[in-house]
């Protein structure tokens, strides 16, 4: 798990490498991504994760709660797996 931290107001690109049995970077059949924010609340962002290149995936959000933020993305199908991080958003101070 990593951990980075961003303020209010950033825009964020969340991503997830995926390789195969041999290592090599490869698609899942889908992927799929899940964040929690700081208040508890599950949400599943639209629209879904894109292809940045072959085996890695991204989503941009932008956090409008401070606190500590985590999400998976989930790939399924050939190459299956999940990957799972956080990241903290800072309380302004102005």
């Amino acid at each position: 798990m990593s951990t980075n931290e961003h303020d209010i107001g950033d825009v964020i690109t969340l991503r997830a490498t995926f390789r195969d049995a041999a290592g090599a970077l490869a698609n899942p059949g889908a992927v799929a991504l899940a964040v929690r924010k700081p208040d508890g609340t599950l949400v599943t962002p639209a629209p879904t994760p894109t292809e940045a290149s072959v085996g890695v995936w991204q989503h941009a959000i932008a956090p409008e709660q401070s606190g500590w933020w985590t999400y998976r993305f989930t790939g399924t199908g050939a190459n299956a797996a999940a990957e799972e991080a956080r990241f903290f958003v800072r309380t302004p101070r102005i």
